[in-house]
């Protein structure tokens, strides 16, 4: 099946966005809306579904400047949230013949330290213990006659050992890495915050300079709309200026006629005077 295009009062009525709003984003996004013949905007399922996300991040509070550097890969995308992810896919997407989206598939990311990482440093120089250990229970699962006892407090003072050196080993190294980690933390915190403070007033400004523009193109669309309707009626009234006249000349050209017959009736009827003037002197 082709693709199904809807035209701009279509697509402003499906957004719930006024129409002259779409042709602002547009302009201002760069965004390529395809055109038919005829010169007009046509959209496809893809740029109703990139103008709703456009949409739904202008009503979380996102500036159109903003949404532009998230398309450009200019800020991070958030793919925490919805209505940022694939945004810029759906953007340089190509025209297709289907309507069919695809979504990136999603892998979470964990960052976080291992603790046992901290243990694994030294437990290949505790080798011999736990071959040690392996020797023993070797031989005590041979001889019957170490009991179940035995066994299991011979476990705990081999393991304990072994806690025990791992420990002493690297207390030094355990506390240098929590004591960096807990810096690295507080750092990236303050950055953090820091960051989130300035992007918030930096999108308050660019959001409020981005009313202001939607603002001047919303009054240049009415002047537009009314010179267009003004243009209308002036249509309407020099057309009835023109009926006025037909009818008045109609009207002139009648009153013509009729003059000019009764000044031909007028001139036959004085040569006929004439005639019978002469007639009667002739007598």
């Amino acid at each position: 099946m082709g693709t199904r295009r809807y035209i701009i009062s279509d697509a402003s009525k499906m957004l719930k966005v006024e129409s002259h709003v779409l042709r602002y984003w547009e302009e201002e996004l760069e965004i390529k809306i395809p055109r038919n013949e005829m010169g007009h905007r046509y959209y496809t399922e893809e740029n109703i579904e990139l103008l709703r996300k456009i949409r739904d991040l202008k009503e979380q509070g996102y500036g159109l400047r903003t949404i532009k550097m998230m398309i450009n890969g200019e800020i991070d995308i958030n793919r925490s949230n919805p209505n940022t992810v694939n945004i810029r896919n759906l953007f340089d997407k190509p025209k297709s013949e289907k309507n069919t989206f695809y979504k990136e598939d999603e892998e979470g990311c964990n960052n976080g330290v291992n603790n046992k990482e901290i243990m694994d440093t030294k437990t290949k120089d505790n080798s011999g213990d736990i071959e040690k250990y392996r020797r023993l229970e070797n031989k005590t699962s041979l001889t019957e006659s170490v009991s179940s006892e035995s066994k299991m407090q011979q476990f705990q003072e081999i393991m304990g050992n072994i806690v025990s050196r791992a420990l002493e080993e690297n207390t030094e190294s355990i506390v240098t890495r929590a004591i960096n980690k807990s810096t690295q933390n507080m750092s990236k915190e303050v950055s953090d915050c820091v960051s989130e403070k300035v992007l918030k007033g930096v999108d308050y400004i660019i959001r409020m300079q981005d009313e202001r523009e939607e603002e001047r193109y919303r009054k240049i669309d009415e002047v537009i709309r009314k010179k267009q309707r003004k243009s209308r009626k002036e249509r309407k009234m020099e057309s009835r200026i023109n009926k006025d006249e037909k009818v008045m000349n109609k009207k002139a050209e009648r009153a013509r006629k009729k003059a000019e017959k009764e000044r031909v009736k007028s001139e036959k009827n004085r040569e006929k005077s004439k005639k019978l003037a002469f007639s009667t002197l002739s007598k």
